[in-house]
């Protein structure tokens, strides 16, 4: 899911590299500074000064691989709303960074920079003679940090100078009077650079694509695409994607910022069922020779079918005679490459169950069976009483009709 922090407008975008340029010779290097929320007696009511929005990066559009460690500078964008000329602004607060994979981090955030141009000569970061709204971004120096990660600075407070003070750091020897400092509390979301990563993953016989997007402006959009199938999609997270494929998307935000990402899809395996199995049967010792069969929705895998002398809670674990060879389904169905024979009078139970040596069976867990009940009966030879020798050309027809054995 694709996810939007605060950010330069794109009108302000344009002019960014231009202003740095001109603010240039104004800019104080920023420089760490003490924290000054843990004096005592800091009441802080003034709003000389708003914080509007920031940004890591000093590109109009700046992106990058997510994962990467990277050093981008941090801009922060206020509004002066004085026209007293301000030589530092220190900005305080608890950072937080919330990394790919979850893990959160929060560290004191405290830096000093400047100055702060008066409102009438700072109009959208460009100065100006006169007339001026007061929107100036100053640089807060560099953070290093991964790729993909997230940032929230919160519990803010902003300290400033006067004229006749000194620049960056602010000293810490007395409280600042409420007119000097403000905006105790807020929170600030820090938009990084822009990047997006995608996984996918299975469900069911579906292959999925979930994209997450940290940075940019949204909204945004998406052109999907892969050169092996054509497949082509314009949401965030296509679904039942082609399998087994790189597909490739490339984002674009609403200031038509830009960055691409590609995965690999998987092939995803669905357990076959075997039914319709041949009925359970009895035959005579001196008859057998039957096939058995079973029914099953994969046809890519091979069937095998076992006999064993007693039932089977998994006849995966072994032990049994094997019927034939393992036989590839024809139509759905999977019948066994030789009869049934040898079997001695009693119960037997066969198993039609996967051919585990078949490498489109990469699921370990996949153990369906289908049994079958072959009752074998005893081969009879009938005897009869004693008649006496029958010899050639004898009556017959005096012969008992029933044997003692049956």
């Amino acid at each position: 899911m694709g996810n939007s922090t605060l950010r330069f407008s794109k009108s302000f975008s344009t002019y960014f590299s231009i202003a740095l340029i001109c603010l240039s010779f104004l800019t104080l290097k920023a420089q760490e500074q003490m924290d000054l929320r843990e004096l005592d007696g800091l009441n802080c009511t003034a709003n000389d000064v708003e914080v509007l929005s920031a940004s890591l990066g000093s590109t109009t559009c700046p992106t990058c691989t997510p994962g990467e460690t990277i050093t981008e500078e941090l801009f922060i964008t206020i509004r002066h709303n004085t026209n007293s000329d301000r030589p530092a602004l220190a900005i305080l607060g608890d950072l937080t960074v919330v990394d790919m994979n979850g893990n959160s981090t929060t560290t004191v955030f405290a830096r000093c920079s400047g100055p702060i141009i008066p409102k009438k000569n700072i109009n959208d970061n460009i100065p100006v003679g006169n007339g001026g709204n007061g929107v100036q971004t100053i640089s807060y120096g560099e953070i290093t940090f991964e790729c993909g990660s997230q940032f929230t600075l919160d519990n803010i407070l902003l300290v400033w100078t006067v004229p006749s003070d000194p620049d960056c750091p602010i000293p810490a020897s007395d409280p600042p009077p409420p007119s000097k400092c403000g905006a105790p509390g807020i929170s600030l979301e820090i938009t990084p650079p822009l990047s997006a990563v995608a996984t996918a993953e299975c469900s069911g016989s579906d292959a999925n694509v979930d994209l997450t997007i940290v940075g940019g402006e949204a909204p945004y959009s998406y052109t999907w695409t892969s050169l092996d199938s054509g497949f082509t999609s314009s949401e965030e997270d296509p679904q039942n994607v082609p399998q087994g494929e790189i597909l490739s998307v490339t984002v674009t935000d609403s200031d038509g910022c830009t960055t691409t990402t590609s995965i690999t899809t998987p092939i995803c395996f669905v357990c076959p069922t075997l039914t319709n199995e041949t009925a359970d049967f009895a035959t005579c010792e001196d008859n057998q020779g039957q096939t058995l069969s079973v029914q099953t929705d994969i046809p890519d895998i091979d069937i095998e079918f076992f006999i064993f002398s007693s039932q089977q809670g998994d006849p995966y674990v072994g032990g049994g005679t094997q019927l034939g060879t393992a036989v590839t389904p024809s139509g759905g169905t999977a019948t066994s490459s030789t009869g049934i024979s040898g079997l001695t009078p009693g119960t037997y139970y066969s198993y039609a169950i996967l051919d585990t040596d078949d490498p489109d069976l990469i699921d370990p867990d996949c153990k369906p069976f289908a049994e079958i009940v072959i009752n074998i009966d005893e081969e009879l030879s009938p005897t009869f009483d004693a008649v006496g020798p029958i010899c050639e050309g004898d009556d017959l027809s005096a012969l008992p009709t029933t044997s003692t054995n049956g």
